[in-house]
C-alpha cells in the first residue's frame, strides 16, 4: 500500500525535500530490500561500502526527518506501522500538539486500539487510547489495566502507562510502545481499567471499557 502524505506536505517550497524523504521511507518500507527491519540494520546498510561510517548524531537527525514526515497514519499497513514504531522506539520523540477541550475523560469519549508489531517474538502490540478532541487538556498520562476475558492471552505486564502521542485523524492519542502478551491476542477480548492523570500525578477520572476485541 502507498504511503499517503497529508496535504500540508505539498507546500510548493518544500516539495523537493518531501520527495527525498518519502523516497527514503519507501525504501525502508520495502520488504525485498529489508526483509527484516531494525534501526541497526538500516545503519549498517547505509555504512556498507563507504570510506567511513556515518556519525550517530547525524544518523539520528536523518531518522528524525524521516519519522517526522506527515503521513496519513490511518492508511498504514501493519508492516509500515511496525517499522515506523521501531524508529519511534529508538528516537523516543516528544509528543506532538494536543487537540483537546474541557470534557472529563470517560468511556463515551474514549476508543481503544491495538496495532501488532510485525515479526515480534513476544506478540508485541502498540496500545492506544484515543480521546475525542474535546477531552480535558489537563490529561497527561493514562494508567491502563488490561484484563483478558476467557481464553484471550494475558499481557506480560499490567497496568501499563500510556503517554501523550499527539493528534491523529481528529483524535487525541495516548500510546504505549510496546506491550507484550503471552500469546497472540488477535481475536481475543479484553477489558480495561483507565486512570487518567494530570502532569502532577493527580487523578482526573477513572473508568472502564469492556469487551474490546483485538483485530
Amino acid at each position: 500500500m502507498a504511503l499517503v502524505l497529508q496535504t500540508s506536505t505539498f507546500d510548493t517550497e518544500v516539495q523537493s525535500e518531501t520527495q527525498l524523504i518519502l523516497g527514503n521511507l519507501l525504501c525502508i518500507m520495502n520488504t525485498t530490500i529489508f526483509p527484516t527491519f531494525t534501526v541497526a540494520i538500516l545503519k549498517a546498510a547505509l555504512d556498507a561500502g563507504q570510506v567511513d561510517t556515518f556519525d550517530t548524531t547525524a544518523f539520528d537527525q536523518y531518522l528524525t526527518r524521516i519519522y517526522s514526515l506527515d503521513l496519513d497514519t490511518t492508511l498504514l499497513t501493519l508492516t509500515q506501522r511496525s517499522r515506523l514504531n521501531t524508529i519511534r522506539e529508538y528516537l523516543q520523540p516528544a509528543p506532538t500538539t494536543a487537540c483537546c477541550g474541557v470534557e472529563v475523560p470517560a468511556d463515551t469519549n474514549t476508543t481503544m486500539a491495538f496495532f501488532a508489531q510485525v515479526g515480534s517474538a513476544t506478540f508485541e502490540h502498540e496500545v492506544q487510547a484515543q480521546f475525542d478532541t474535546d477531552v480535558d487538556c489537563a490529561a497527561y498520562t493514562i494508567e491502563l489495566g488490561i484484563l483478558e476475558v476467557g481464553p484471550a492471552p494475558a499481557p506480560t505486564v499490567t497496568p501499563v502507562v500510556l503517554n501523550r502521542f499527539g493528534c491523529v485523524a481528529d483524535k487525541w492519542v495516548f500510546s504505549k510502545l510496546l506491550v507484550d502478551f503471552v500469546g497472540d491476542p488477535s481475536g481475543g477480548t479484553y477489558d480495561f481499567d483507565l486512570t487518567v492523570k494530570d502532569s502532577l500525578g493527580a487523578t482526573i477520572s477513572m473508568y472502564n471499557i469492556v469487551g474490546y476485541v483485538v483485530p
